[in-house]
Formats: structure tokens, sequence, C-alpha cells
């Protein structure tokens, strides 16, 4: 299913989504050719995505091909730096024990931790995701959980070692040589290079898992994954052989102990067995020393116990070679080679399968930014911080259990979803894969019963041709039943959709009607409320005009008479002053003139 070309079409368009330029180029090489470039690059891309998440480049970098890449290089480079300053570096880290250490000393060691720090902080996020469980399940993270421990232990004890010492010299006037004088306490530097070669094996390691990005490398790798398992399942078989040999050979010569170097104890017949399995024993090996001097375990004292048990070890000796480095050992060649021949036979199918495991590790969600550049807070989660310590959650327990069960099928709950709803569909979709899954496995079985069915040739008889004829009619029959079932349950689905939907396009209906005539008798009462205040305004207006032309003509009549008033008294007063020019003429003898007003 997996190795099926629609399937892989469709991881494909996932994988190389966002930059789809990349998806005809030669696969392999381009690796190799993108990873010195990225190596160099890839710091320039983490900071810019870490200032600017939102922008064109991060959309790039959250790819998942970009993604693996900046892994790819940040891994290598991580190797390249560790293994630099263990062997070329190590005397910056010493000068920690002197009064001034070398500023090189902590460059080097904020690196190195903060390095190993980022790919702490990975780890932690995948089993805060994914569990504690299914965190276990899986060998790459027992292998980085132990190669980040032993790394880590190691430069911890390469850092306190000087320090320590540096207390010590810090008493004393003078740095006196200091010898390790407690023989019980394990050597903090002997420990710091165990736990270091540890560390370094599993990350040289661990970088294999770019190996199924090529076909011929892939099928390898799945090779030595099945071989592996097969050297497991014969080893046990190797110990218990060992084992019971070693405790006979032991028990035969412990009276001779003092005449044999190789069987003198428990130990030391389980070394010798062990080198003689990968055929570097001696023939000498069962032999006695006469030379040698020493008692001889034994009450009656016989001095021809010695060739005897001599005698008798080089029988079990040679059984013993011949059960591990004959029996064994080409049985455990044949199961090789057979599991070797399997892989062969379906090395399209495994290394697809392989190298779909690769892609959905990077398909899934994760922070795009690469060790130890993560470790740096970006304004994206610094806002988020702030959102958590103020008491917002921002997912929900449910989205979160689902959360990664749903990215491979596309089937996750929507932002804009309800709690419930959310819930809803994330059970939904599970229930959903369930069933696909059972689909899956059954198809599986019916084929491959149908090709054992069909793999005896012409050596059937009627009837066994007949009874298959028969067995793959009740299979047809069967899967087109499932078909007919799967079809009804579906159609059983759509009409209960249906039905929900009408009931929802009804009850929608009825309450637009509602709000419709609500909405009509709103706006009838606001229009006759309008009207009502149009006739009061009118009415006001009117009103109004009238007490203003009634004050108007009461204005002016009032007015009139003043200014009727002012006239009548300017002509009495005029007329009384003509009067006595007339009688201040007449007392001057003057005759009166006729008087004449213009």
């Amino acid at each position: 299913f997996i190795a099926h070309p629609q399937c892989q079409a469709q991881i494909g368009e996932m994988w190389y989504s966002g930059v789809p330029f990349l998806r005809y180029l030669n696969r392999f090489a381009y690796l190799m050719l993108a990873i010195p470039i990225g190596i160099v690059v890839c710091p320039v891309l983490s900071i810019a995505y870490l200032f600017t998440p939102w922008s064109k480049v991060s959309r790039i970098v959250k790819t998942p091909l970009m993604r693996f890449l900046s892994y790819t290089c940040s891994f290598l480079t991580f190797l390249i730096l560790i293994t630099v300053v263990k062997l070329y570096l190590r005397h910056y880290i010493d000068t920690f024990s002197c009064q001034t250490p070398e500023t090189v000393a902590y460059i080097v060691i904020i690196v190195v931790f903060m390095w190993i720090s980022g790919l702490i902080l990975e780890e932690c996020k995948q089993v805060y995701h994914a569990g504690i469980k299914d965190y276990l399940a899986s060998f790459w993270n027992l292998m980085d959980s132990s190669m980040l421990s032993c790394l880590l232990a190691s430069f911890v004890l390469e850092l306190v070692t000087p320090l320590r010492l540096h207390k010590v010299w810090s008493y004393t006037r003078y740095q006196s040589p200091v010898t390790w004088a407690p023989s019980w306490v394990p050597d903090p530097e002997l420990v710091s290079d165990v736990l270091f070669s540890l560390g370094i094996i599993c990350s040289v390691s661990r970088f294999s898992f770019i190996m199924p990005a090529n076909e011929a490398l892939g099928t390898m790798l799945v090779s030595f994954r099945r071989t592996v398992s097969d050297i497991v399942k014969i080893f046990g078989m190797f110990i218990l052989v060992m084992i019971a040999f070693t405790c006979g050979l032991a028990a035969l010569y412990a009276p001779s102990r003092c005449y044999t170097k190789s069987f003198n104890s428990f130990s030391a017949t389980l070394s010798t067995l062990t080198w003689s399995m990968f055929s570097m024993g001696e023939v000498g090996h069962p032999s006695l020393d006469e030379d040698a001097s020493g008692p001889l375990s034994s009450l009656i004292n016989n001095d021809d116990r010695s060739r005897g048990a001599a005698q008798v070890g080089s029988y079990l000796y040679g059984i013993y070679v011949f059960c591990t480095t004959i029996v064994l050992l080409n049985l455990l060649i044949a199961v090789m080679s057979n599991t070797f021949q399997e892989v062969q036979d379906e090395r399209d199918v495994e290394w697809k399968f392989a190298r779909t495991e690769l892609w959905l590790t990077f398909i899934e969600p994760g922070n795009p930014v690469p060790p130890p550049f993560n470790m740096i807070p970006s304004p994206r989660h610094l806002w988020r911080l702030v959102l958590c310590l103020c008491g917002r959650n921002l997912m929900t327990e449910e989205a979160k259990k689902f959360r990664y069960a749903s990215v491979q099928t596309g089937s996750g709950p929507e932002p804009e979803q309800s709690e419930d709803d959310q819930s809803q569909s994330s059970v939904e979709s599970r229930q959903g894969r369930k069933d696909v899954m059972c689909q899956l496995i059954r198809r599986y079985a019916r084929h491959i019963e149908r090709m054992r069915l069909e793999g005896d040739g012409d050596k059937t008889s009627g009837e066994e041709i007949l009874r298959r004829q028969i067995e793959r009619i009740n299979v047809k029959m069967d899967k087109r039943l499932d078909e007919l079932q799967n079809k009804l349950v579906r159609v059983e689905k759509e009409v209960a959709t249906v039905r929900e939907d009408s009931s929802n396009v009804r009850q929608t209906q009825e309450q637009h009607l509602k709000k419709f005539l609500e909405f009509a008798d709103h706006k009838t009462h606001e229009s006759d409320r309008y009207t009502h205040f149009l006739d009061e305004a009118k009415l006001q207006i009117l009103s109004r005009m009238d007490s203003e032309r009634i004050q108007m003509e009461r204005v002016l009549d009032s007015r009139i008479n003043n200014v009727a008033r002012k006239f009548d008294d300017n002509t009495i007063h005029l007329a009384q002053q003509i009067d006595r020019l007339q009688t201040a003429k007449g007392s001057r003898g003057l005759s009166p003139s006729p008087v004449q007003f213009k």
C-alpha cells in the first residue's frame, strides 16, 4: 500500500511542497551537493525565520524538504564540531584550571552546550507531543537519547575536572602535580573519554538516517536492520552452546588448573571459547603444561589424570569448534543470505517504505529551525509565552492528543471549529483510520492466500482446481459484499447528513422568516412613528409661524403708533415754536409774514 504509485505521488507532493522545481533532480546527488552549501546558508535562513516568521523565505524554510536539509546540515556540523573539540581543542578546555582561562575556551563550551541543549530540547518536544510510549517504541529515539546522554555527561566531566583542579590549586601558592588517589572512584577523565567514544559512535551511526534518500543505500540499510535482527536471534544459540561448554571444560580442568592457562577458571574458559568461535583459538589450548608445578586437586593423586583430562578436553574443544564454527556460523550465514535475498526481491517496496518513513518524519509538524538556533526564542514564541502566562489555552487537550495522528490523513480540526467539533472530528478521523487499516490488512491477507494457492502450478488435481475456483469466487463475493456494505454505510451516512442538513436548512429558513417578520414589523412601526413625528413637527412649525406672525404684527403696530405719536409731538412742538416766533415779531412791530412749509 505504501509503495503504491498513487500513495508515493501523494507523499511526493507533500515532500516537495513549496519547492516543486527540485522534484526531478538527481535526489541523492543533489543532497550531497546541498549539504556543504546548507552548512553555510542554514544559519542565515534560521535567523531570518526567527525574526521574520511570516516572510516568503520563512515559508520556504518550513517546507519538509528544507527542514530535512537544514537538520542534516546541522547534525553534520555538530559531528564535526564535537570531534574537533575533543581531538584538537581539548587543551583550551583545560585552561579552566588556570586563573585566567582563554576566551576560546568560553566560546567552545558555550557553542557545544547550546548545540547539545538544542538537540535535547527537540527530543523533549517529541516526548511531549507523541507521548513517552510512542517515543520509546522507535529505535532512532532510543539511539538519540543514549547519544545525547553520553555526550552531555562527557563534556560536563570534561568541564568539571579543570574547575575542580582550579579550586584545589587556589588553596596552594604553587601548582603542584595532582594525582588521582582514590582507586575506588572512577577517573573522571577516563569516564569522559569512554562516554565520548560511545556517544560519537552512536552519533555517526545516527547519521545513517539519510541513507533511504538513495535506493541502493536505503536497501542496504534495510538489509542491515534485518541482518542485525537475525544475528540477535542466532546469538541466543551461541550463548547457550558457549555456556554449556564453558561449564563442562571449567569443571574438567578444575583439578589441573595449575597446569593450564586457557581453562584455569570460568572467566578464562569463557574468554578462550569466545575467541575460538571466531577461529582465533589455538590447537594446543586443551593440552596441559607438564613443566608447570603445582598441586593436583585429587584424593588419589593419579598421575594419568592430567593426560585423560587433556584428551577429553581436546574432544570437547573440537566438538565446540565444530558446533560454533561449522554449524552455527554457517546457519547464521544462511539466514543472513536468505534475509538479504528477501530484501532484494522486494527492494523497490522496501526502499519506498523506508523512504516514506524518513519523509513522514519531516512532513509532521515541528520546529523548522535546527539546533542550536531553536534555543533562540522567536517573537511568535514570546507571544505564545505571554498568552500562556495570561492564562489563555492555545490548544485543547483533544486537539493535542490527535494532532500527530491527523497529519498523515489531513483530517485535523480546523482552527475555527469549537472544542466539541474538534473532538468529534478527531474521533471520527481515528475511527476512519482504523477502518482503513482493517481493510488493508484483510486485502493483504487475501492477496497472500491467493498467491499461495496459485503457486503450486500444474501439480494440483481437478478437485483442487475446483476448490480454488470456489475459494476465489468466495473471495470475490466477500470483496463485493464488503464493497456493498461500505457503500450502504456510506449511503446511510449521506442520508443522515442530508436529513441533518435539511433540518438545519428548515431551521435556518424559519429563523430567517421570523427575523424578516420582525424586521417588517419594526419597519412598519418605524414608518408610523416617522409619520407621527412629521405631523407633530408640521403642527409645531405652523403654530410657531402663527405666533411669530402675530408677534410681528404687534411689533409693527407698536412701531407705527410710536412713529405717529412722535410725528404729532413734533408737529405740536413746531407749531408752538411758530407761535413763539410770531409773538416775538409782533412785539417788535413787524408784520407777520405768511409761513411757507416746504
